[in-house]
């Protein structure tokens, strides 16, 4: 039996530069976990499963309440088609970045940045400084 094995997940540095509001550009390092194809699918699935499983249980409660019995059928169906759009916008995530080494050009000092909104990394992202709240963003060499 020819098996192939899929590739292990990884994690990847990946050097940056981190560019300030008023066009300061400083160097740094992205540290990335790449997921598995194995991994994407299953956090894909279990992030669509949270999020259609918080929209039912709150559906439920207008079992009790008669006026939001005209809008529980709906809002489910809607839930449900709306549920595999969700999964695939999920599992095309392929990184998450685990730590961001940088200059910080507003603390004037070296730190360890954290991502702002997104934790994916795409060729241009925001990063924010833990100290001062100041966002930066930081683009792929």
């Amino acid at each position: 039996m020819n098996q192939q094995k899929e590739p292990e997940s990884k994690e990847k540095t990946v050097p940056i530069q981190i560019i300030s509001k008023s066009g300061e550009v400083f160097d740094g390092d992205l540290n990335l976990y790449l997921f598995s194809d194995q991994e994407r699918k299953t956090l894909a699935f279990k992030k669509t499963g949270k999020i259609v499983g918080s929209i039912f249980l709150f559906s439920l409660i207008g079992l009790f309440i008669h006026i939001l019995l005209v809008v529980i059928i709906p809002i489910l169906i809607l839930t449900l088609i709306l549920s595999y759009p969700l999964y695939l916008k999920f599992s095309s995530e392929k990184n998450k970045i685990q730590s961001i080494q940088g200059f910080c050009p507003y603390c004037q000092q070296p730190k360890q940045l954290r991502p702002y909104i997104s934790s994916q990394f795409i060729l241009e992202s925001a990063v924010q400084c833990p100290d001062c709240g100041q966002t930066v963003t930081i683009r792929a060499k």
